[in-house]
């Protein structure tokens, strides 16, 4: 499968490390033979706008952290089918997403799919959070402990406690059980 990536500078080496798989091949230029157009950011928005001017919709992988509800209908209004967050996505997930582009489907994570289709959405204001808050905030909200996120995210326990130590004062609240409460509220998870 022939994928052309337009990926934001700060989203580049994640990316480069997600394509790692045997059955993608990236090339940087729109070619007759592409079968799916990646684009990347932080935000869903930013990721979109990377898209060529002219290029129909359809096939189109959006690869981001953060899913705001405008930024979504935007894209999915432009016919991009399959959503992705860089937190969840594994080099195989994103074959997957991309192969399912390419046979016409798509794919979102169901947050994301529950406030596009007017379910509960944030209920204020969400502060603003790094890439790697939103990593451990992920991690968290699926049951892992300090270590296990150190491993998952290649980084030391000593680091994961900062992160988590800062989720409490960003997000207000008490403890991790509560941030991760307050980051699903606020609909960050």
């Amino acid at each position: 499968m022939r994928v052309c990536a337009r990926v934001c500078p700060a989203s580049r080496e994640q990316v480069d490390r997600l394509l790692r798989h045997r059955d993608v091949v990236v090339t940087a230029d729109l070619e007759s033979d592409v079968d799916v157009l990646l684009v990347a950011g932080t935000t869903v928005e930013e990721a979109f706008a990377l898209r060529p001017a002219g290029w129909p919709g359809a096939r189109v992988v959006v690869l981001a952290d953060t899913f705001s509800r405008e930024g979504v209908r935007e894209a999915v209004r432009a016919g991009a089918t399959t959503l992705l967050r860089f937190a969840t996505t594994s080099p195989g997930h994103l074959a997957a997403g991309l192969l399912t582009a390419r046979e016409g489907g798509g794919q979102m994570p169901h947050d994301v799919l529950v406030r596009l289709l007017g379910g509960s959405g944030a209920a204020g204001r969400a502060p603003r959070l790094t890439r790697r808050h939103l990593s451990v905030l992920w991690l968290l909200a699926e049951g892992f402990d300090n270590a296990a996120v150190a491993r998952s995210l290649t980084c030391s326990v000593h680091t994961v406690k900062n992160v988590v130590r800062e989720l409490l004062v960003l997000l207000n609240a008490r403890n991790r059980a509560h941030a991760v409460a307050e980051a699903v509220r606020l609909g960050l998870v």
